[in-house]
């Protein structure tokens, strides 16, 4: 302060689309390695019970929404495929006596999905042998960050939307499907 007057401080000059992207670009970088390595860890496990890593999901999906079940579009939001590619997966699953549909009592037009017990049998399998990689995991990453993180993740879903791009279904931890406000 010089004569009672407070000095101006410094300006900065506005980011550049490249400077403000840049913590995005890494985001980007560690969510796409973070999800490799995910489903690469869960992969190997699931293919001893041929299973693949987005059938394993499905049917994982399945057994968190017991008792009421998904529908098709449910899970076609949660594992982020097209309606066409969760038919053929239900189909697969269904044919090999993994899943099973029952009419939802809210609204008899539509089928849920659920885990037949074979399903849960194979579900459990694999859950074991996930287990000694999820031990070493938790050495290093608390399940409290996980869960933060995964919150994290969700409100970024939501955040980065694109207005103009079609409506993103977000699908929640009780498996209610939202559509992302733009």
């Amino acid at each position: 302060m010089a004569n009672g007057k407070t000095q101006s401080e410094p300006t900065t000059a506005p980011l550049t689309a490249g400077q403000r992207f840049a913590p995005w670009g890494e985001l980007v970088q560690r969510a796409t390695q973070c999800s490799r390595l995910l489903r690469a860890a869960l992969a190997h496990r699931a293919e001893a019970a041929g299973l693949g890593d987005v059938e394993f999901c499905l049917l994982w999906n399945c057994q968190s929404a017991v008792p009421a079940g998904l529908h098709q579009n449910q899970l076609a939001a949660e594992l982020g495929v097209s309606a066409a590619q969760i038919s053929a997966l239900v189909e697969r699953l269904q044919q090999r006596g993994l899943i099973a549909g029952h009419r939802d009592p809210r609204d008899r037009r539509r089928q849920v999905w659920l885990p037949t017990s074979q399903g849960r049998q194979l579900l459990d399998a694999v859950l074991a042998r996930l287990e000694p990689w999820l031990a070493d995991a938790e050495r290093h990453v608390s399940a409290a960050e996980v869960r933060e993180l995964g919150a994290a993740l969700r409100h970024f879903q939501i955040a980065i939307k694109d207005p103009g791009a079609p409506a993103l279904r977000i699908v929640s931890l009780d498996h209610e499907v939202e559509e992302a406000q733009p």
